[in-house]
């Protein structure tokens, strides 16, 4: 079974130009979770799966006060976040830094992760 949560919006200081650290910047976060089982399918229970509310919640307040040069080191620190998450064995995160360059409209990375337990 997997989670998908879709353009989670967080704001951070973000970038290596003086111009892009004199303010937070919107970042948006896909993410695509798998989980170990599917034990809340059967039992209805939110104790046997992944809280997302929860983890949204978490994930703004982690990277929220920080000061990141990179998307890469930011995908790095969602990463170890959610695979702390008992239910989670592996995520797959796009972090998407909207008007980047003047020729597109965003640059993103992807960074896949598994926490070592069989998937």
């Amino acid at each position: 079974m997997k989670i998908i949560i879709s353009n989670l919006l967080c704001h951070t200081i973000i970038g290596v130009h003086d111009w892009e650290r004199a303010t937070k910047r919107p970042l948006e976060i896909n993410l695509e979770i798998k989980l170990h089982n599917e034990k809340a399918g059967a039992s209805d229970n939110l104790s046997d799966t992944l809280d997302y509310e929860s983890l949204a919640n978490e994930l703004t307040a982690l990277i929220g006060p920080r000061v990141y040069n990179l998307i890469e080191k930011v995908a790095h620190d969602i990463s170890d976040c959610v695979l702390a998450k008992n239910a989670v064995a592996s995520v797959i995160i796009e972090v998407i830094k909207p008007a980047a360059i003047k020729q597109s409209t965003s640059v993103s990375v992807v960074l896949e992760k598994s926490n070592g337990r069989n998937l």
